[in-house]
């Protein structure tokens, strides 16, 4: 029983920084002035067990503290503002965050010319960087805008790797692999089956962010998946090279 105080502390701190971030609240500030509480209260036996749960605190939120305490890591409207072909590639590696602190790593995405045609009516007329799940193959599928009005183009997450917010993932959208997301899954696994309209990915207080991870991304392989025919638009396979390929 000797380390009840500190976990009811610990599990108090996880709470306040869930309810901070969700309200875009001072979660820096917050986590700081907790810990020095925290350390003050436990008794020196405790020390270390109270250390090990605050390093499991912090892996936990890295990336929405990362992202919060510098919004300049969001990717911006320009880097959308590119044909699909050339936007595709660079969001590999990147991180997807959404405001209820799950976060994937984008691990192959699908380009396309064209932007989904079922989602048109219910796009702002300023559409780059916006975020729509589309269902015009009769399949759910995320899409991110790209280009320049009036030839916006699309970017499809294909798979993605879950890296926090993981439970919450998985009971929503079981992966037949623990450590990838794809197709379908991808939309329930990131909890967007329910938000209908467009979402701007490069405001800092959207329900949903891409983030750059900083460095840079191992090469990418594209692969034809359709080509243009029967009216259908060209689309490009993308993922990132594994160490033998070619």
């Amino acid at each position: 029983m000797s380390h009840l105080r500190t976990e009811l502390g610990i599990r108090a701190l996880r709470a306040q920084l869930g309810t901070q971030f969700r309200r875009h609240g001072p979660v820096i500030d917050t986590l700081r002035l907790s810990v020095m509480e925290l350390e003050q209260q436990t008794d020196d036996r405790d020390v270390d067990y109270l250390h090990d749960r605050l390093m499991g605190v912090l892996h936990k939120w890295r990336i929405n503290l990362l992202i919060q305490s510098n919004p300049w890591l969001i990717l911006q409207r320009a880097f959308y503002s590119r044909p699909s072909h050339l936007v595709g590639p660079s969001l590999l590696g990147n991180i997807i965050v959404t405001d209820d602190g799950r976060a994937a790593r984008i691990a192959e995405v699908v380009t396309s010319d064209v932007a989904p045609r079922d989602m048109a009516s219910l796009l702002p007329r300023e559409a780059v960087g916006r975020l729509v799940v589309s269902e015009e193959d009769q399949v759910p599928k995320v899409c991110v805008l790209c280009g320049r009005a009036p030839e916006t183009s699309a970017v499809a997450l294909a798979s993605i790797e879950p890296l926090e917010g993981l439970a919450l993932m998985k009971a929503q959208a079981p992966a037949e692999e623990l450590e990838t997301y794809r197709g379908a899954s991808i939309v329930h696994a990131l909890g967007l089956g329910n938000r209908l309209r467009a979402i701007d990915v490069t405001h800092r207080r959207s329900a949903v962010q891409i983030a750059s991870i900083l460095q840079p991304v191992p090469l990418a392989v594209g692969r034809p998946k359709r080509s243009r025919r029967n009216g259908h638009p060209r689309e490009w396979r993308w993922s990132i090279a594994s160490p033998g390929s070619p």
